[in-house]
């Protein structure tokens, strides 16, 4: 799957793919910390991320893991 432009011209978004993709399955907040960006920002960049087909979410117990769908492009 190649990246759209939209994504590329935010940095966060593309931090976060990749982090997604070396670390697995993450957090909301495991992730913020380890891209250091506020939980709020990086919530909507997921969300479009979601959206987009990139990344999936899984929640259990109230909790939201954010996983890699695909192999991407990088």
């Amino acid at each position: 799957m190649r990246i759209s432009r939209e994504i590329l011209n935010r940095p966060t978004m593309l931090k976060a793919l990749i982090v997604l993709k070396d670390s697995g399955p993450m957090t909301l907040s495991a992730l913020s910390r380890a891209l250091g960006t506020n939980k709020r920002r990086l919530k909507v960049y997921l969300e479009f991320l979601v959206s987009e087909g990139y990344v999936g979410v899984e929640e259990c117990c109230g909790v939201r893991t954010y996983y890699l769908k695909e192999e991407i492009e990088l």
